[in-house]
């Protein structure tokens, strides 16, 4: 059975969308605004400086068969294409977030509808640099639905990653903290949340090693901000 696909809605009616970005220098006047694309539909979704001293950004790029991949794009500081790369399967495949670790090697996190063991399964892929050839990605969830929004690498090199789950749940989504190695290693999987669906946007790692995760508990229909202490997030 086709696994479900879990597209956000914005989708439904957008027929073409390009990535774009914004620079501003310090006076926020604009320096460039460039698209990036094919001629489908492209998402950008998280976008970061880079040690060379331009921008590299991630989301999600439509195929010829109608599915999505993970798709990254290298830009210099006046915004100039420099290489991009997408990585995917035979389903739908998108990240959500980048980061660029102490080697200069670029991570990704999202979700993976092509590997992996459930209808979707939170996903982290990294391009090893210069080349950026794509290393092995690291599927890890359950049955259900995994899906990654937002990850961080730790002092130690290790991934810290939070979203949504419905593999180990209260009532429908919850928040996941996680902790990932480099080598795929699974440290730590902890879900946080109600009878409502719950899910973690963003988080940070705090001075005495524990966590704190800002997304939204529909059981409150308000946002809402999860503290991890150092006992509850163990080193992976």
């Amino acid at each position: 059975m086709k696994p479900q696909k879990v597209h956000y809605a914005a989708r439904q009616y957008l027929c073409l969308f390009v990535i774009f970005i914004f620079s501003l220098n310090v006076s926020a006047q604009n320096k460039f605004e460039k698209a990036y694309g094919n001629n489908l539909n492209n998402f950008g979704r998280y976008a970061i400086p880079t040690a060379a001293s331009g921008y590299a950004m991630t989301g999600f790029t439509q195929t010829t068969g109608n599915m999505f991949d993970i798709y990254f794009i290298e830009i210099d500081s006046c915004g100039n294409f420099i290489r991009n790369r997408t990585i995917g399967g035979a389903n739908d495949d998108e990240a959500q977030v980048i980061c660029q670790n102490g080697v200069g090697d670029y991570v990704m996190a999202g979700f993976t509808q092509s590997y992996g063991f459930g209808q979707a399964d939170a996903y982290v892929t990294r391009l090893t640099t210069p080349t950026l050839n794509a290393g092995v990605g690291y599927p890890f969830g359950d049955s259900l639905q995994d899906v990654s929004e937002y990850m961080t690498i730790m002092s130690n090199g290790n991934y810290a990653l939070t979203g949504r789950t419905t593999s180990v749940t209260s009532g429908g989504y919850d928040v996941f903290l996680s902790r990932v190695t480099p080598a795929g290693v699974l440290g730590l999987f902890k879900a946080y949340g109600g009878t409502g669906n719950d899910q973690g946007y963003s988080l940070r790692q705090t001075a005495d090693g524990g966590f704190i995760i800002a997304g939204v508990l529909k059981v409150l229909e308000q946002e809402a901000l999860i503290s991890t202490s150092s006992k509850q997030a163990q080193p992976a």
